[in-house]
């Protein structure tokens, strides 16, 4: 390298040919040949990188928080993290001060059990449903401990609703627990997993609700709609005993019809001031609000 460690800038094309070898080149700083190295990958997404002296040490941690995306590439093709991870690399993120590979997420199945579990745990305000047709992960890194989000589906709870014909996605969320730059986009790919799940088993309608007080901005960018607003209420009843829950605000139906000519109808396509209702009340709600646990700041 011919520069000095707070040049970055002029750096970036020398590290672009550093491939995780020796180059043959001495370092201009210690003098032996050039290297930088990726030795190890643990856990889903923490690595370490050897080098041939601090000094280059330093100018490549400079270079990953200096340019994440770009960070990314160099860390996945030239350092080779994409083979050794068995994923590819979207970028290189700072976490706490520590730098952590952030992958290219990956929909990935999940057992009903599991599914409960992942709910159970990072729910914001749900406990897991009862019912279950088919559900998905979001993966972000290897192994279970690379899971950041969790999709369950079963048929309405609405019992006036068909129940063969339309699909609702009765819980979603992501994780709170790590940093949100990992959980980017899992929800919106979720949701547009779940509508082609249900159109590949002959769905007409997949529906799903979200708190009044929630944007829905991940639904919307996996191409929902807004189909009505239903009224908060308990499920516990006299002929019915259900536990209470502490939650009973108002909650918004959004919809995705899944083919052109569907038999069966959904509320909203008659119900044109229920969904001007909703709507008008979702245009009072920050565009910046968590939805199940997914964040919407950083909107897909």
């Amino acid at each position: 390298m011919n520069s000095s460690p707070c040049h970055l800038q002029d750096l970036h094309e020398d590290l672009s040919s550093i491939d995780g070898h020796y180059t043959g080149e001495s370092c201009a700083f210690c003098g032996h040949p050039e290297f930088a190295k990726l030795v190890e990958i643990w856990g889903p997404r923490e690595f370490m990188i050897e080098t041939c002296c601090e000094y280059t040490h330093e100018v490549v941690n400079e270079f990953l928080n200096e340019d994440p995306k770009r960070a990314g590439e160099w860390l996945g093709k030239a350092l080779r993290a994409n083979e050794l991870g068995g994923s590819k690399v979207r970028r290189v993120i700072a976490d706490g001060g520590q730098l952590l590979i952030d992958w290219h997420l990956q929909v990935v199945p999940i057992g009903q059990r599991a599914a409960k579990d992942f709910i159970r745990t990072h729910h914001r305000h749900c406990p897991p449903p009862a019912g279950w047709r088919f559900g998905a992960a979001v993966r972000n890194g290897p192994g279970d401990e690379g899971i950041v989000a969790v999709a369950m589906c079963g048929r309405p709870v609405a019992r006036h609703l068909d129940q063969k014909r339309i699909v609702e996605v009765n819980r979603l969320c992501s994780r709170t627990d790590v940093a949100s730059e990992l959980t980017w986009n899992a929800c919106s790919l979720l949701y547009g997993w779940c509508a082609r799940k249900a159109k590949a088993l002959g769905a007409e309608h997949i529906i799903s609700y979200t708190l009044a007080s929630e944007a829905g901005t991940t639904l919307k960018a996996a191409g929902w709609t807004v189909d009505g607003r239903v009224g908060g209420r308990h499920w516990d009843t006299p002929s019915r005993r259900r536990h209470r829950s502490a939650n009973v605000e108002d909650k918004v139906r959004w919809a995705r019809t899944l083919v052109r000519k569907p038999i069966s109808k959904l509320p909203g396509g008659t119900a044109g001031g229920a969904r001007a209702g909703a709507e008008e009340l979702l245009a009072q709600v920050p565009a910046r609000m968590p939805i199940g646990g997914c964040e919407l700041a950083r909107a897909d």
